[in-house]
């Protein structure tokens, strides 16, 4: 009944500092199966729990721990260089210890099932980019084993046969999914991902931070309070929501659902629309201001400040801080059509077709092409600064596809 399983990782790297030597990463995980013992009732076929607590380390860039110098040209062409990174002899890998609790379980015949997993990561000695005193000759940061992060959530998965007969079987299924992340300690530091995006210290990570308009739907001129905290730039929760339903054995029908929430996205696309004119949201606002430059009183009077504030006519008030945008969504994700064709159509062989389509529709508030996509996965700065940017949403596609197995 009872599984125990020990493991260990040990990891040489030689862009640690010279203290470091062989780093060990252990792990340790539990299982438990309660559902063996003779007391447990039949209709309740399985119920294990589980537990797990482990390490895992990551070492820091090839030459982040050397001092190096950056080549200039001086004075009438002459070669020369300047001090580029201070270095940092004592630099190791940050460690990341991550604790799980759950169980999983089945009841009746399998026709329900239930996965429930907690987990609890901590990130010590996190690599964060730390500045020097000027008056050491090197202006650019220098990575330092100061961080300290915190990433939590749950995973959950649900599924059940609603109804299991020979002729009609329809079964569902739900996937729930939390992360809350936080910025414990970062040595005083706040580690800019560029585009508003931001660590620091005690929210999440990362999160958005922008000049807000504090009375968005009020009638009258936006009242702007610089960086103000927004929210985090990724989801928090994402529920996946399924069903499938078959007749006879023979024409299945399967659909899947997610919705992600908790979280903010850039629409630079609308900002950008905004300033040339050409973003029809901004159209009547737009149309607003100018009569109200002209000498018209009442011009402004539908107009809210948030709208005022972002579809400025003015070079010197346009701001993208005030397109960050609740980016919640809905997604009909995959619907499919399957159709088990008669042995006698196809001469004995088993064979299927599917009709199935992809991206059929969304559900969303967000304003710009699409709240999933971002510009800035590979533009350097970290992978994790988020902005939605002229990029191309999900496409939707169909596709019809024939399977004869031989």
């Amino acid at each position: 009944r009872l599984f125990v399983t020990a493991g260990l990782r040990v990891d040489g790297n030689s862009a640690f500092g010279k203290d470091f030597g062989l780093q060990a990463y252990p792990k340790l995980s539990f299982s438990y199966v309660m559902s063996d013992h003779d007391f447990w009732p039949e209709w309740w076929e399985t119920l294990k729990l589980r537990a797990a607590v482990g390490e895992a380390g990551k070492a820091p860039g090839a030459f982040d721990a050397s001092r190096t110098w950056e080549p200039i040209a001086g004075d009438e062409g002459k070669p020369g260089f300047t001090p580029d990174q201070i270095g940092n002899p004592n630099l190791g890998p940050e460690r990341t210890r991550e604790i799980e609790l759950g169980f999983e379980s089945s009841a009746f015949g399998g026709r329900l099932g239930a996965e429930l997993t907690y987990f609890h990561q901590r990130t010590l000695d996190a690599l964060v980019q730390v500045r020097y005193p000027p008056s050491q000759g090197f202006q650019n940061r220098q990575l330092e084993n100061v961080g300290e992060l915190e990433n939590q959530g749950i995973e959950l998965r649900l599924d059940g046969g609603l109804i299991v007969t020979p002729a009609f079987d329809w079964r569902v299924r739900l996937n729930l999914s939390t992360n809350k992340s936080k910025a414990i300690d970062l040595a005083g530091e706040q580690v800019s991902l560029g585009l508003n995006n931001w660590v620091r210290e005690g929210y999440p990570v990362p999160s958005i931070w922008v000049d807000k308009v504090m009375n968005p739907d009020e009638i009258a001129d936006p009242v702007v309070v610089a960086d103000t905290f927004i929210g985090p730039s990724y989801p928090t929760r994402i529920i996946g929501i399924g069903t499938t339903i078959t007749l006879f054995n023979r024409l299945t029908l399967d659909v899947l659902g997610e919705h992600q929430g908790g979280y903010y996205l850039q629409n630079w696309t609308g900002y950008q629309n905004a300033i040339r004119l050409v973003w029809r949201p901004c159209f009547k606002a737009q149309q607003a201001l100018r009569a109200a430059a002209a000498g018209d009183p009442n011009a402004l009077s539908g107009i809210t400040a948030l709208e005022r504030a972002r579809c400025a006519l003015e070079r010197t008030k346009q701001n993208p801080d005030y397109w960050v945008e609740k980016a919640d969504f809905f997604k009909l994700r995959t619907a499919s059509l399957t159709y088990q064709l008669p042995p006698q159509w196809v001469r004995g062989r088993s064979a299927s077709l599917t009709l199935a389509a992809r991206n059929l529709f969304k559900i969303t508030d967000y304003t710009g092409v699409d709240p999933e996509v971002s510009d800035l996965g590979d533009s350097g700065l970290n992978g994790l600064a988020r902005r939605e940017y002229y990029q191309l949403p999900p496409a939707r596609t169909f596709l019809a596809t024939l399977r004869v197995s031989f």
